[in-house]
């Protein structure tokens, strides 16, 4: 089986120490950032919540262990949907002469 003519060989290095460093905080600001922005729409999804339940003539505490369990669940889907956002930006990306990449194995 021969390979097409566009096709690229890959050589699986060990990046170094410095190189993963940069890979790992450029992983973390993005992830911060994102989770940032998740977590101000959280913030505005529970402030109208609790606008709208004041008004409403909600106790506080009846709904307190719902808006929990709510809270836990969203906040722990925010998380993982910054780390894939921020993932996915890192696809592609050069690192000191690296790319980050997924190959497809045979």
């Amino acid at each position: 089986m021969t390979e097409p003519e566009n096709a690229t060989t890959a050589e699986e290095v060990v990046p170094g120490f410095w190189t993963l460093v940069c890979v790992w905080w450029s992983l973390t600001w993005r992830t911060c950032m994102w989770l940032l922005l998740a977590e101000i729409v959280l913030f505005i999804f529970f402030f109208v919540i609790g606008f709208v339940g004041h008004f409403a003539g909600v106790e506080p505490q009846s709904i307190s262990p719902i808006l929990k369990i709510t809270g836990f669940i969203m906040g722990l889907g925010c998380g993982i949907w910054s780390f894939t956002m921020s993932f996915r930006g890192l696809l592609g990306k050069s690192f000191s002469g690296y790319k980050l990449l997924f190959l497809k194995s045979a």
